[in-house]
């Protein structure tokens, strides 16, 4: 009987230390949002307006200056020699070499015009997306407990529920979402594949188990999982993770101011 208790004892302790471990990953922060947001070059406060008008000035002012540039051209002597940029001329792509600042301003400036973004948008008080080794880690700081929930549709409320159901513990905190991947671009539209990753704090998850937490189908979890990557009279067809920068090609749309 002694025996019985000493184990019951011990698979108490153990259990207590794995939740305790697992609370700890979940909640943990990045640095960038504890010890430097207030200082970041690239970290946005999305819940700031000011904060978001400026990264959208910035990444607007690139583009404009990468319209004005002129551009190559092929003579019938196959000279190259340059001729300004027709904005209302659809056939001369536009590629843009962002830095980690430009690629964080241009994703900052699309979640404001994607639908479906706007009610989480007052709840997320930093947002960073870093391109490293060819990949990228699009992550935000979420109060959970400043989400308007009468603002979501009901399957972005069944969501949410389902979040709060397995992690009881996040209700009225702060937490770290993030996405890792290999993103691509279609019809206008940045999108993850199955093999990306979703981080809750430092707990790495693939969107399988993550869709099995959420009790939803894994297709469904990645169509929620689409940023509509766009500017102004830009539509971007491609993007290109090289290193530590990204590559986007796009082309102008006349119809559009």
């Amino acid at each position: 009987m002694k025996k019985i208790a000493i184990a019951a004892f011990i698979a108490l302790i153990a259990g207590f230390s794995l939740s305790y471990y697992y609370w700890r990953q979940v909640t943990t922060l990045p640095d960038w949002y504890e010890n430097d947001l207030p200082n970041s070059a690239q970290a946005v406060n999305l819940s700031d307006r000011g904060a978001v008008a400026a990264a959208q000035a910035r990444i607007d002012l690139k583009i404009a200056n990468e319209i004005a540039r002129p551009a190559a051209v092929e003579t019938p002597a196959a000279r190259p020699e340059t001729a300004s940029r027709n904005p209302f001329d659809r056939s001369i792509p536009i590629r843009l070499d962002l830095d980690n600042r430009d690629f964080n301003d241009l994703l900052v400036s699309s979640l404001n015009e994607t639908s479906g973004i706007a009610p989480f948008l007052p709840a997320t008080e930093g947002f960073k997306a870093e391109v490293k080794a060819g990949k990228v880690e699009l992550g935000a700081v979420v109060n959970l407990g400043a989400i308007p929930v009468d603002a979501l549709t009901p399957p972005e409320r069944k969501i949410y529920d389902r979040a709060l159901t397995t992690f009881p513990f996040l209700k009225d905190r702060k937490v770290y979402m993030a996405l890792d991947g290999q993103p691509q671009v279609d019809q206008g539209k940045l999108k993850f594949d199955s093999e990306t990753q979703v981080k809750l704090g430092n707990l790495n998850l693939s969107l399988s188990q993550m869709a099995d937490r959420l009790g939803i189908p894994v297709d469904r979890l990645e169509r929620q999982l689409v940023l509509q990557l766009e500017r102004g009279n830009l539509q971007i067809e491609d993007l290109e993770l090289i290193d530590d920068r990204a590559a986007i090609t796009g082309i102008l749309d006349g119809d559009r101011p």
